[in-house]
């Protein structure tokens, strides 16, 4: 039941005003709804409200107008549907990727980003957080606590970059130093963050962590599942393989099966006990495996010291060293002041002071004055070479992410199968097949993670020492060292990934292995090939190849059952997947319609009927005169389209539609029609049949002049071939409309009359053949002449104005067809030009319009052109 008008909202009622109310009127409504709803919904509320109702006028004005207009462009900007977040990655996304150029943008626009803005950003925040105002070095407070330190002992958390960081009267170094600074924050963080990774991820620390978690779950997880009924299970189930081997007379096989039960037994038993006791201990065998590849790394470096520690802490004493106490000195003073004693001493009682003026004044204090004057002066070159250690510091951070987290995967590895073991070795080792292959696998792998261990530690170790030693050979040349070091970075984790796939075969293949000797004993497949029950086919790795992995992808892409789970997407992988639906829906809804659809009755048929008709009609008159790929044909084809409603545009289109197939042909004739039409809109003569055919003539004549006359080769023999087909349709259609005239009987005097103007006899006209048309042309207007036949009528006027249009559309016609049939004969082309300038001068005098010289056609005087015939014989032959 609808509302009355005093129970409704006093909004609702002031909103609701007719449209044809005045303006004023209409926007005392919108201020009033807008106070309304300010008291109720908030400002938001009223300001979308207020447009909405403003639009809402724009619109009924505009109707009374009959015009459309849009929404006003404030309140498109207060849309809440437009401002939303979604909105606006979307609407931003499609604007940065419409075009390569922008594509490019945004991709540069990312890398400055990263590599400038979030460091610069990282190193702002930690600035902040320290309340203090000592330059950068108030970062180290939030950093503390990771315990980095050099070769000399000093904390990597109080290093700080000594500048000038100016003031009031010094703002070019307060605008350096500020970037500088900031730059300085981010780039130490990184490195600092890196070396504390690798030590931290080398030292087991975060095992300890999981040691008593984890070995509290496997023990509370023995007990639930190596229970003595799981026990007496799982051995009779295998005892009935041991019996159905000896039945079947695989007597091998069944002292292998036994032998396997008894191992399992007796391994089981003292595995069960602690299950994850060598896996987690500080004495299990992933410690023992990070303490071979660390002794490795260090005997190859020339170290003697056994211990772990001790070599780890030596490790990272060497990183702090070479990727950030040299490189900070480089970066702040422009040379490795440690190269001086004295300068040493003073820069590390500095920073252990976190005194920035007193290793500033040291270094002139140690004799260093090149070093006080960097640090004194902040220039631009200091930006840029920061901008280089932080390129080095990113990549040294994604090999130490890449490293520590192999390693750390290398221990999880080994956990995760040691709790599969527990359920091995309480019962499925027992059992044949693919459960026994599952325990194998277990045990397999655990002790490759030792060997994964050992390879990687070494790896890292190795790495690290002989970048140590690349600085010390380089004498200060820290900055070639750190670009070369960056490359050795990338190489090493390319070559380390191929280490990895290649313990992961190592690990499959031993795994497999075992498994065959333990299926097949005492038959020929445990000495073969082939994988074990319960290998499957991918491995103890369960990957794929990129290949196999990408054929994967594509399939479940384009399987039914995902496109319907994600909302009827199709390829719903696809990044544009989403656009595609959308557009396949919009055209689906297109293309089912009944009424806008395919088929012929349908608008979108209808549009292209034209298409058909342009088509049908050109390859008529084509085949009529010359045929398909001629010039004459599709000059006669481009005038049937021409006739037919069709443009220059539908021209082109039309001939492919009839079979043509000869792209020169085509291109010619629309060139040269193009050229025509586009003269003849100039003329000042009003029937366009005249013009067409003057600016056809005048064209043949340029064309052929160029090429025979200039020896001018940028224009083609197939040029002036299309000219002469241009030509033909042009007299072509003034003669067929011209031929209806031509059945018109004069009386004697009257053809005679006519045949004096047409042969310009002056004697029997009385006056020149100006002077006699407008004298007829008065006569037909029902004037009185001087010297036209004074009985002559009106119609007689007409008749005869008439007759001579049609025989001189018939002579046109038949002088060009004379053309065509012998375009060598230079006097063919003068006989034409005579006769379209006697059809062009006569339709001037009748209309009284003005002939300017560009619009009349010169006439062809002094001898035949050299090398006429021989030229025009090739044209001959393309109008074959």
């Amino acid at each position: 039941m609808t509302k009355s008008r005093v129970e409704r909202n006093p909004a609702e009622l002031l909103c609701q005003e007719p449209r044809e109310t005045a303006r004023i009127g209409q926007l005392r409504v919108g201020v009033a709804c807008a106070l309304i709803l300010w008291r109720n919904c908030g400002v938001r509320a009223v300001l979308l409200a207020g447009f909405r109702r403003l639009t809402e006028i724009d619109l009924s004005f505009s109707e009374a107008a009959g015009r459309e207009t849009h929404r006003t462009w404030l309140y498109r900007w207060l849309d809440p549907d437009r401002r939303s977040l979604d909105a606006t990655i979307r609407r931003f996304g499609a604007w940065g990727w419409a075009t390569r150029g922008r594509r490019w943008a945004v991709r540069v626009l990312l890398a400055f980003v990263v590599l400038v803005v979030v460091p610069i950003v990282i190193g702002a925040v930690a600035t902040a957080q320290t309340g203090t105002g000592e330059q950068v070095s108030s970062v180290s407070s939030g950093l503390s606590w990771m315990g980095v330190h050099d070769s000399q002992g000093v904390q990597l958390s109080k290093y700080t970059f000594v500048t000038n960081t100016g003031g009031v009267m010094h703002l070019g170094n307060t605008i350096i130093s500020t970037p500088l600074l900031l730059l300085y924050a981010g780039w130490y963080v990184i490195q600092t963050s890196v070396i504390w990774f690798i030590g931290w991820v080398l030292s087991f620390a975060w095992l300890d962590w999981l040691d008593s978690i984890l070995r509290d779950v496997a023990v509370n997880l023995t007990g639930q599942i190596a229970t003595s009924l799981m026990l007496v299970t799982a051995a009779t189930i295998g005892a009935f393989f041991v019996a159905y081997f000896v039945t079947r007379g695989y007597y091998t096989k069944a002292a292998m099966q036994v032998v396997s039960m008894l191992a399992v037994a007796i391994f089981g038993a003292m595995f069960l006990a602690d299950p994850l006791g060598d896996v987690l201990s500080s004495n299990g065998f992933l410690a023992q495996g990070r303490n071979v590849g660390i002794a490795v790394a260090a005997g190859l470096n020339g170290g003697s010291s056994p211990d772990p520690s001790a070599l780890i802490e030596t490790l990272q004493a060497e990183m702090a060293d070479n990727f950030v106490r040299k490189p900070l000195q480089v970066w702040n003073f422009g040379h490795v002041v440690d190269e001086r004693p004295a300068c040493q001493a003073i820069w590390t009682a500095g920073i252990n002071a976190s005194n920035s003026d007193q290793i500033k004044n040291g270094m002139k204090t140690c004799g260093d004055t090149a070093a006080y004057a960097a640090a004194d002066n902040p220039n631009v070159g200091q930006i840029a070479t920061g901008l280089i250690l932080l390129l080095a510091g990113v990549v040294l951070l994604g090999f130490a992410a890449y490293l520590g987290l192999k390693v750390i995967k290398a221990a999880m590895d080994a956990i995760y199968h040691g709790i599969r073991a527990i359920f091995g070795f309480a019962a499925g080792g027992f059992i044949y097949g693919p459960t026994q292959t599952a325990l194998i696998r277990d045990v397999v792998d655990s002790f490759i993670a030792a060997g994964r261990m050992a390879v990687f530690t070494g790896f890292l170790g190795i790495d690290m020492f002989i970048l140590g030693d690349l600085f010390r050979q380089a004498k200060g040349q820290v900055m070639a060292v750190l670009v070369m070091a960056a490359i050795v970075q990338i190489i090493a984790v390319v070559h380390l990934r191929k280490l990895s796939h290649s313990l992961d075969g190592a690990n499959d293949w031993v795994a497999n292995r075992v498994a065959l000797a333990a299926q097949n004993a005492g038959t020929r497949g445990g000495s073969g090939g082939g994988r074990a029950l319960g290998m499957g086919q991918m491995g103890v790795t369960h990957a794929m190849s990129t290949m196999a992995m990408l054929g994967g992808l594509s399939t479940i892409a384009n399987s039914p059952l995902p496109e319907w789970i994600a909302a009827g997407t199709p390829g719903w992988l696809h990044p544009q997947s989403r656009m595609k639906k959308k557009k396949e829906e919009a055209q689906g809804d297109f293309w089912n319609d009944p009424e806008l659809g395919g088929g012929r009755t349908t608008a979108y048929g209808g549009s292209y009927a034209n298409r058909i008709t342009f088509s049908r009609m050109a390859k008529k008159a084509a085949t009529s005169y010359g045929g398909i790929d001629t010039y004459l044909g599709a000059g006669a084809a481009a005038r049937a389209v021409l006739d037919n409603g069709g443009t220059l545009g539908d021209v082109r289109g039309a001939l492919y539609g009839a079979g043509f197939e000869d792209e020169r042909v085509v291109s010619n004739t629309h060139k040269s029609l193009g050229i025509t039409l586009g003269n003849a809109a100039n003329y000042s003569l009003s029937d366009d049949r005249v013009t067409q055919m003057v600016a056809a003539t005048q064209r043949l004549q340029s064309s052929a002049r160029r090429r025979v006359v200039h020896n001018d080769t940028n224009q083609s023999f197939e040029e002036v071939a299309a000219d002469i087909a241009t030509l033909r349709s042009a007299a072509f259609r003034y003669r067929r409309d011209r031929s209806k005239d031509g059945d018109i009987r004069l009386s004697a005097g009257q053809e005679a009359w006519a045949d004096a103007y047409m042969n310009n006899n002056i004697a029997f006209l009385g006056s020149g053949q100006r002077e006699a048309m407008k004298d007829l042309m008065d006569r037909a207007a029902g004037d009185s002449g001087t010297y036209a036949i004074a009985s002559l009528t009106p119609d007689d006027a007409k008749n005869i104005r008439a007759w001579i249009g049609a025989q001189q559309a018939n002579n046109t016609y038949k002088s060009v067809e004379k053309l065509i049939a012998d375009p060598t004969n230079y006097q063919l082309l003068r006989e034409v030009n005579l006769s379209v300038a006697a059809v062009q001068e006569t339709e001037s005098y009748a209309t009284s319009a003005p002939l300017p010289p560009s619009n009349s056609l010169e006439p062809m005087s002094g001898a035949t052109p050299r090398n006429w015939a021989s030229n025009f014989s090739l044209i001959r032959r393309l109008l074959r």
